[in-house]
């Protein structure tokens, strides 16, 4: 299962880190119209 969050301001990040912490099995991908929050896998986040 794929999700896709847009919007990775303070709700969106926390649906995504909740989310990657319960169904680690899910790929996650988010982008945000501010480039400096769209941060790859290597932010650990």
């Amino acid at each position: 299962m794929r999700v896709g969050i847009i919007g990775l301001a303070l709700m969106g990040a926390s649906f995504g880190l909740a989310l990657r912490r319960t169904r680690p099995e899910i790929a996650l991908a988010g982008v945000d119209v501010d480039s400096a929050t769209n941060a790859g896998p290597e932010s650990g986040a």
